[in-house]
């Protein structure tokens, strides 16, 4: 007698799992699109049973989800435009805003320095408007961030000189972890020539290799002057000081420092085009 196949037999329980499972990526590639690799069949069939069910699971959350604006999402208050608004009521407004915003789990980052009237018409007039999952789960938060919006060029070349720096002592990772913030279609280098951003990181790869220890002492009276919707320059009093490898003494530099900046087309902020950076060239 073939008693291979006995009622419980785990024969059979791998054979049902099996089965089961291949219906899940059809019912997952003809509703979801879903693809599966080869290495999806070298799993026990009640893992990948267990993760099928997740990835169903998944799937169908996020395919059944509403959505509805901020400005529904905290009830619809009532509000003025900031233009019939003295700036004392703006000043109210503004906090009677945020601390809604805060009790319906919506946080608005705010890392620039700027009249309570721009942000109070931002939110008015930009934020309310923006889509948001309708969800209620406790404890979670909703971030925004004023300059993913208005990106600042002025907070964008502070940052770029600090990476510039920074990166130039930090060996852990690669120089593009650093040279993002020079603009994707490249930079004017110091004669004049335009060099690609991959050339960007070979020559700061170049630089770093040769400085032993650097350190930023201040950046200070920095100032931003936006020339046209596409251009923007920094500059700023820049003291610091850097020592060569196999040099005994420090190079030291206080002068003034010069970024040429450009909106970037794929992230929320302003790159380096050009820079004239005392003590570094690229």
């Amino acid at each position: 007698m073939d008693n291979k196949h006995l009622p419980g037999d785990p024969g059979d329980k791998d054979k049902n799992l099996k089965e089961e499972n291949e219906l899940l990526k059809l019912k997952l590639r003809a509703e979801h699109g879903a693809n599966f690799s080869e290495t999806s069949d070298d799993l026990p069939p009640e893992v990948e049973n267990e993760w099928l069910k997740h990835i169903s699971f998944f799937e169908k959350n996020y395919a059944d989800r509403e959505f509805t604006t901020v400005y529904k999402s905290i009830g619809k208050p009532d509000f003025k435009k900031a233009e019939m608004l003295s700036d004392k009521e703006i000043e109210a407004e503004l906090d009677r805003l945020l601390e809604l915003l805060n009790q319906h789990n919506i946080c608005l980052d705010v890392i620039g320095e700027y009249k309570d009237s721009v942000i109070y018409k931002f939110i008015t007039e930009e934020l309310f408007e923006e889509e948001i999952e309708l969800h209620d789960v406790p404890g979670m938060f909703t971030h925004y961030t004023y300059e993913e919006f208005h990106p600042n060029p002025l907070l964008d070349a502070r940052d770029a000189v600090e990476e510039i720096i920074k990166g130039l002592e930090d060996e852990k990772f690669e120089p593009k972890f650093y040279t993002w913030r020079f603009h994707e279609n490249g930079i004017i280098d110091t004669s004049g020539q335009k060099i690609d951003a991959d050339e960007i990181d070979k020559r700061y790869l170049l630089l770093r290799e040769s400085i032993e220890a650097i350190k930023l002492n201040k950046l200070e009276q920095d100032k931003v002057e936006i020339l046209s919707d596409e251009k923007a320059v920094y500059t700023g009093k820049i003291e610091y000081e850097y020592k060569m490898i196999g040099e005994k003494n420090w190079r030291k530099f206080n002068e003034t420092l010069q970024l040429h900046l450009r909106p970037s087309q794929y992230a929320a902020m302003w790159g380096v085009t050009k820079m004239d950076f005392p003590g570094i060239s690229l």
